[in-house]
């Protein structure tokens, strides 16, 4: 922190994820070559999962570890089914009877968000009912719901011959689909806006009906990509975009695709906050990765 190293361990980890909490510096790593999952507090081992994979990840539309309700949770999924790790305690969650794989599990504002298949289409499961998804595409075992939003779900990237390119969002509680042209989009809500980023170079679109291609471009900058996912925030109607730039030149924050701030230093901005209550004084917006 501020250049000075706060803990440091033994082995060789891919960060999956990273959350800060009362002073405590929480993270998810990989372990390509003992296949495994470990999860530590300032560097200390709290628990240790192998032979199964972990959904999400750093730079991904859903974080491989995150904080829901004063909890701090990540998703393992392996053949003997879905478990949930709450605070470093697995959970093993049941599956739904028609369930043939599990595929995803994230809590959402104290609710638990299952995904599901079977074997052909793919189900989402919440506070006691269960909504097919609507999935156009093949269900491969490498895809998996990227993102659960508040009453969306983001599938990924479909694979069929109509809809090839395209990104599915699925609208659970209104039963119809969104079609974001392009793959591998970060996906996050604005409004009654579905908003699709894809990054190098930046766009921005939203989609509007089930029709396919029936988007529009917010904004486009050519030389500017967004370092991970939480670059990306939106707040009282507005979209922010903490961008760097590809060469070399200062990074800036967008509203509404416009250029709003340029900062003054050689580096990389690494994501963008928005506060819901203003406060007395200042802009409204918090800003990390300085």
């Amino acid at each position: 922190c501020d250049a000075k190293p706060l803990f440091k361990y033994e082995g060789h980890e891919y960060l999956k994820g990273v959350v800060v909490k009362e002073g405590s510096l929480f993270t998810l790593g990989c372990n390509y070559a003992e296949d495994c999952y470990v999860m530590r507090q300032n560097g200390n081992p709290i628990i240790k999962l192998s032979g199964g994979k972990v959904p999400g990840g750093l730079g991904e539309n859903a974080p491989a570890l995150y904080e829901d309700g004063g909890h701090i949770y990540f998703c393992f999924i392996d053949g003997k089914g879905l478990d949930l790790v709450e605070d470093g305690v697995v959970k093993t969650i049941s599956l739904p009877s028609f369930a043939k794989e599990a595929l995803d599990c994230r809590m959402i504002e104290g609710v638990r968000y299952l995904v599901s298949s079977d074997g052909s289409s793919i189900y989402c499961s919440f506070d006691g009912k269960t909504i097919s998804l609507h999935y156009m595409g093949k269900v491969k075992n490498d895809f998996f719901a990227m993102r659960l939003l508040g009453d969306a779900a983001v599938i990924g990237s479909v694979n069929n011959l109509t809809y090839d390119g395209f990104t599915q969002i699925t609208m659970m509680e209104r039963n119809r689909n969104l079609f974001l042209k392009g793959q591998d989009l970060y996906i996050c809500e604005c409004g009654e806006k579905i908003i699709g980023i894809r990054n190098r170079p930046l766009n921005m679109q939203y989609g509007r009906t089930s029709s396919i291609g029936d988007f529009e471009s917010i904004f486009s900058v050519p030389d500017a990509f967004v370092f991970t996912r939480e670059c990306i925030n939106t707040g009282h109607g507005n979209i922010y975009a903490a961008a760097s730039s590809v060469k070399g030149e200062r990074p800036c924050l967008f509203k509404n695709g416009r250029k709003w701030r340029e900062f003054p230093f050689n580096g990389y901005l690494t994501g963008v906050n928005v506060e819901l209550s203003l406060p007395s004084s200042g802009d409204g917006f918090g800003r990390k990765g300085r």
